[in-house]
């Protein structure tokens, strides 16, 4: 019988796991580290679980040895015994044959003793009525021999003819008697010798079924034993499978997680990239405009924020955008945008937007309105530009004349449960106060 591949591939796939979640990750532990802790652990247990299997099955090998052991021995006392039976039966049925001779015999001599008897009682009415050949007959017989010749000679005639066939009835049925007397002995012998050998035949029959069942016994026991060993196999078996799939999975998820991070950990640095660019550029702008007598608008410090779908906005409106688009997603709508956006951004739309002055004029005197820096909700990360399919939603026109356009339409009825509302003059722009 084959058992079961040793588990101890599970605890170097483990190890392997471990090392996988060391490599670029410093002292930082990932999420699923200590799920993949549990499988390891899991594999360790495994592992002695197959150790236990193992000497299990040893042991049911022997047993099974044992068993086929018996079971040879029983197979052979049951062939005896039933070749014992099969004589038994042999000498009973020739006993049958010889008892149904002597009753043959039997019923035959009977047969013919009660024709002699009949013979003999045939003679006793003769005798009654023609009168009996005795002595005194004889004598009479003699007296009249000189008187009358012929009656004389048939006389004596017919007493000769009656005495021998009385005499030659009664020699015939006293052997006749000793003849049945002996045939009902024989038959009685027979009949005895019968049911001996009819019951050794049916001793040897009980002794041939009570082996059989003590066969079949030992042949359950042993289909038992061999399903038992059969089942724990494919029970480890498929605990290892499911073990080694799991660490596999785990493996694919922590690395998924070191990517993750290290792609969040380059979001961090290009942020702070772009913060330390755009503090410069300020300084820059606030040095020029100093030396030109006008005033840059500080927009105050960058606001915390999050990338949800693809759209920064900051990380307090983060839970309810990411909630919004999944429900747009659900709802066949998949929505994209533009939210967050620096000061300095804002400025160089305004630039582009063709606004007359960058900082003070107001947002209608740009051909696109742009809100002045400093007083966009995009650059407190709570306003988002909505796209959908590629597009600015209604671009250019307002929310009044967007009516029948599936995005806004959608947003219209659900964007509020999100907290956002829209600019009534852009029906793009949605932001948490509507401006």
């Amino acid at each position: 019988m084959a058992h079961p591949r040793p588990l101890r591939v599970l605890v170097a796939l483990a190890l392997v796991a471990t090392m996988v979640v060391g490599i670029g990750t410093g002292s930082v532990a990932l999420p699923s580290q200590g799920k993949l802790d549990e499988a390891r652990e899991r594999a360790q247990v495994l592992e002695e679980r197959a150790g236990d299997a193992e000497a299990e099955l040893r042991a049911v090998e022997a047993e099974l040895e044992v068993l086929e052991g018996r079971l040879a021995l029983m197979e052979e006392r049951l062939a005896e015994a039933v070749a014992r039976h099969r004589e038994a039966e042999a000498a009973a049925v020739a006993a049958s044959v010889r008892a149904r001779a002597a009753e043959d015999e039997l019923a035959a001599a009977t047969t013919e003793l009660r024709s002699n008897e009949r013979v003999l009682a045939s003679l006793a009415r003769d005798a009654h009525m023609y009168g009996a050949p005795s002595a005194s007959a004889t004598m009479a017989a003699v007296e009249l021999l000189g008187e009358d010749s012929g009656e004389l000679a048939d006389r004596l005639h017919y007493l000769t003819r009656s005495l021998g066939a009385r005499s030659n009835a009664i020699e015939r049925a006293g052997a006749l008697r000793i003849q049945v007397e002996v045939l009902t002995e024989r038959a009685l012998a027979e009949e005895a010798e019968l049911r001996r050998h009819e019951q050794e035949a049916e001793s040897r029959r009980n002794e041939a079924a009570t082996l059989h069942a003590e066969v079949m016994e030992l042949v359950s026991q042993q289909s038992a034993q061999v399903d038992r060993a059969v089942r724990l196999v494919a029970e480890i078996e498929t605990e290892r499978e499911r073990t080694e799939a799991r660490i596999g999975e785990l493996e694919e998820q922590v690395e998924r997680e070191r990517r993750e991070r290290e792609e969040r950990e380059r979001r961090e640095r290009e942020r702070r990239e772009r913060e330390e660019r755009e503090r410069r550029e300020r300084e820059a702008r606030e040095r020029a405009a100093r030396s030109s007598g006008t005033v840059a608008v500080s927009a105050g410090p960058t606001p915390e924020l999050r990338t949800v779908g693809g759209i920064t906005v900051a990380a307090s409106l983060a839970p309810q955008l990411e909630a919004l688009l999944n429900h747009a997603r659900a709802d066949g709508i998949v929505l994209g945008g533009h939210g967050y956006r620096s000061p300095e951004v804002t400025a160089r739309l305004r630039r582009a937007n063709g606004c007359p002055d960058v900082y003070e004029s107001p947002a209608s005197a740009c051909r696109v309105p742009t809100a002045r820096p400093g007083s966009s909700m995009h650059e407190k990360g709570l306003a988002i530009d909505f796209t959908y399919r590629g597009q600015t939603i209604c671009f250019p026109r307002p929310a009044s004349h967007c009516s029948g356009n599936a995005a806004f339409d959608w947003l219209q009825r659900h964007a509020g449960s999100y907290g956002l509302r829209n600019l009534p003059t852009e029906a793009w722009h949605w932001s948490t106060n509507g401006r």
